[in-house]
């Protein structure tokens, strides 16, 4: 699949001259999905989006090679926000679904496709279809986000904070469905669910302050008492026991 390469990238918002996202350097590989962990404002978000095409860097470069090339590509990127009111907005699914998939090439109908990624959340296109988003559980606006990725599915799909607003059982498919998902398309997911990308990504990236602050595979975290002290890893811990690890 592809290795994502970062080099002294920074962007900053005009409205919080308090906040900057700063990467010197960064190479990890795409051939298995990547967690990206952060708390509330630590950056994870910002940088999805960069990855995405919605936000510009102020400065330095970022791009997706070849795994083992030096070949620089342009894979297609499909971006999931956190908040999916953002897609469905001013009309109703089904509408908003045909104009986002008019120029979707696949051998099945993508509309039908899209149905049947839904029936895997437990949810009847034909009865939401006519709805509006804002008519919409936010947990049902989540399910109909994450189906319209598998439906559209380009080479690398990034997931921002795919399990809000979800049910514990919902979480589980969600899991179960992703896990099946990666084996075929690159992905990234983004979220503060520490449980979530524990369990579906190999490797995590953790964010703070804008910064990366720790790159590489779980059993290394594990011993890295600084960065799990940093970050309250321990202290989440302690509250998964109290409720029994059923996180």
């Amino acid at each position: 699949m592809f290795n994502l390469i970062c080099q002294n990238l920074e962007f900053n918002y005009p409205q919080n001259p308090d906040f900057r996202l700063t990467i010197p350097e960064l190479t990890c590989s795409l051939d298995v999905p990547l967690g990206i962990y952060g708390l509330i404002g630590s950056g994870k978000s910002t940088f999805g989006k960069i990855l995405g095409g919605l936000l510009t860097p102020a400065s330095g470069s970022w791009r997706f090679e070849t795994s083992g090339s030096t070949a620089k590509l342009a894979p297609r990127v499909l971006y999931l926000p956190q908040f999916p009111e953002q897609i469905f907005l001013g009309m109703s699914i089904g509408n908003a679904l045909k104009k986002m998939l008019k120029e979707h090439s696949a051998e099945t109908n993508p509309v039908t496709l899209f149905a049947d990624n839904l029936k895997l959340f437990g949810l009847d296109y034909d009865r939401i279809s006519g709805r509006y988003g804002y008519e919409l559980s936010a947990g049902e606006l989540r399910l109909a986000t994450i189906a319209l990725g598998l439906t559209i599915a380009p080479e690398l799909t990034i997931f921002d904070e795919p399990t809000i607003a979800l049910s514990r059982s919902a979480r589980e498919r969600f899991s179960d469905i992703i896990g099946a998902f990666s084996a075929k398309k690159a992905l990234i997911i983004i979220t503060h669910d520490y449980y979530l990308i524990r369990k579906l990504c190999p490797s995590v990236i953790i964010f703070e302050q804008g910064k990366i602050l720790f790159k590489g595979k779980w059993q290394e975290l594990d011993q890295n008492s600084a960065v799990i002290q940093a970050i309250g890893l321990a202290l989440l811990d302690k509250i998964n026991q109290r409720n029994g690890g059923n996180e």
